[in-house]
């Protein structure tokens, strides 16, 4: 009788202590994400100052050709709450891989256990470069998925983004002597996405018969490109002076 009472009291305690932990992980989310009229600086930095949680898709680095970055070392960036440039001095980076803003307050150091809140209400600029956070259809799947897009050019009906992004891909062998073995590696992936009076973005194509279609005037799209050839250096250059060459 006594041990079933002694059980029955840790039973409740235990309960009660998770019931408390659970109240106080309620109250914190609402604090975090019902800011209130007249909101200090303080709740904008706890807003994007946040320890990340660890990426499910870390992979050992040590043994892997390339790297997570497009850019290595942290830029000093801003960092914008519903289009309102915020104070605070932040050095940031991409980390293309995870698809994170990575963040620290010291230009210098290489690794960092903070990154900035995945918002749509948060953007930021890392050198001259502009990363919203939104959803897209991804170019693969056909799904609508969030993730980071870099802002090459925006007007009242169109705005191009860019996704640069790693792929991870597994290390091969060679089967036979003609073929030629990998190691595990990193791959850029550059893919241009568009959408029109603020849609979900879509995959940009690059075909001159998909990009035509884009526009109504198909001769001034025509004159454009007899003018002015791509390449792949020069790609986001070409496709903001096409956009804005057909919006004059």
């Amino acid at each position: 009788m006594v041990q079933n009472t002694q059980f029955l009291m840790k039973k409740t305690a235990y309960l009660f202590s998770i019931l408390f932990i659970s109240i106080q992980l309620t109250v914190s989310a609402q604090n975090l994400n019902t800011p209130s009229y007249g909101q200090t600086d303080q709740y904008v930095t706890d807003f994007f100052r946040q320890v990340r949680s660890k990426d499910t898709r870390k992979v050992s680095l040590g043994s892997i050709k390339g790297s997570p970055y497009f850019e290595e070392e942290f830029i000093q960036g801003t960092i914008y709450y519903k289009d309102e440039p915020q104070d605070q001095t932040v050095f940031l980076r991409h980390n293309a891989y995870a698809d994170e803003i990575e963040m620290t307050a010291n230009q210098y150091q290489y690794q960092t256990d903070q990154a900035v809140v995945k918002s749509t209400d948060l953007s930021c600029t890392i050198g001259n470069d502009r990363y919203v956070y939104l959803p897209y259809v991804d170019k693969t799947s056909g799904i609508v998925k969030m993730g980071y897009l870099i802002e090459l050019y925006k007007n009242n009906e169109h705005t191009v983004f860019l996704n640069k992004s790693k792929v991870y891909m597994e290390a091969t062998q060679a089967r036979t002597g003609l073929e030629r073995s990998f190691p595990p590696r990193f791959v850029d992936d550059y893919t241009y996405y568009y959408n029109t009076n603020g849609d979900t973005p879509i995959e940009l194509k690059l075909y001159k018969s998909k990009l035509r279609e884009i526009f109504s005037n198909k001769e001034r799209f025509n004159s454009f490109t007899k003018r002015n050839s791509r390449s792949k250096e020069n790609t986001s250059q070409w496709l903001i002076d096409l956009f804005e060459y057909m919006h004059q």
